[in-house]
């Protein structure tokens, strides 16, 4: 691994270990960004493997969705009208 001055070394997955890996292209609030950037650097991991291990180890109900997205879900319902 190459090594630039100021910047973290982070372990990566072993060369040639992408071979079949597909895309993943999202764009998420700089929050987000930001959260996973400091999770990512506190685990010591890249964000890649970082997300990789978190969807590995999210719990799914017999549908697939995560175990907690109810909770999202209800969150985000629209107010009913009363007019």
């Amino acid at each position: 691994m190459t090594s630039v001055r100021g910047m973290a070394r982070t372990p990566r997955k072993d060369r040639g270990t992408a071979a079949g890996a597909v895309g993943l292209f999202v764009l998420v609030d700089p929050d987000v960004k930001e959260k996973v950037d400091k999770m990512a650097a506190a685990a010591g991991v890249s964000k890649v493997r970082l997300i990789e291990e978190l969807v590995r180890r999210a719990e799914t109900d017999a549908d697939s969705r995560p175990a907690w997205w109810r909770d999202v879900a209800d969150q985000q319902e629209l107010p009913l009208k009363t007019a």
